[in-house]
């Protein structure tokens, strides 16, 4: 892994599977395309700091029937200042496809799960906990899983998992918005926006 300083230019895209978030990493070392779902919490602009790139690869996919070849980035970590994004730089940036377009299915087997793990007596009170929840509050739980669940409830500070499929970590994300969570970049968690009226 290598840590190298560099300004991240996030671009959100609204695709058919929902919206969906790009960037390119500015760096002394040169310039890298980014297409971590963790970038699917931040807001489109663009952000200074710090990253620790995991590894650096050549990419191709197809789009509009062009072979596209870039550089990317896998980000291990971002490091951001206190204070907020500054606006995208005017540039021409092209149309691009969703990154979950391009992901394989996962080698171990549809049946398996982490679930399958965990000690019987834990998945028994689980159920019996989401049995006694509206149909809004059992969907939130279905979507968020018990420990998140809790500290959504609780209007507790959220840090997503990035790790989870990109299509539940973009629906996690969307929820979040809608019961007025806000993300802050530089701590890379949610947290709760309290109303004020007048």
């Amino acid at each position: 892994m290598i840590r190298i300083s560099g300004i991240l230019n996030v671009k959100s895209i609204k695709g058919s599977r929902g919206a969906f978030s790009v960037g390119e990493l500015n760096s002394e070392v040169g310039n890298f395309k980014v297409k971590d779902q963790i970038l699917d919490q931040f807001s489109e602009g663009s952000y200074e700091g710090e990253f620790l790139v995991a590894h650096i690869y050549p990419a191709s996919y197809v789009h509009y029937g062009k072979v596209i070849t870039e550089i990317r980035a896998k980000l291990a970590q971002i490091i951001l200042p206190e204070g907020e994004e500054k606006p995208l730089p005017e540039q021409s940036v092209p149309q691009e496809p969703d990154p979950v377009e391009e992901q394989v299915a996962p080698a171990v087997p549809a049946t398996a799960s982490v679930d399958e793990t965990a000690p019987a007596g834990a998945a028994v009170d689980t159920e019996a906990a989401a049995s006694t929840l509206t149909e809004e509050e059992a969907k939130d739980f279905a979507l968020f899983g018990a420990e998140l669940y809790g500290a959504v409830t609780s209007r507790d500070a959220i840090k997503l998992d990035p790790t989870v499929d990109r299509l539940k970590f973009r629906a996690q994300r969307d929820r979040l918005k809608g019961l007025g969570y806000r993300f802050d970049a530089a701590r890379q968690a949610w947290g709760f926006e309290e109303v004020v009226t007048s």
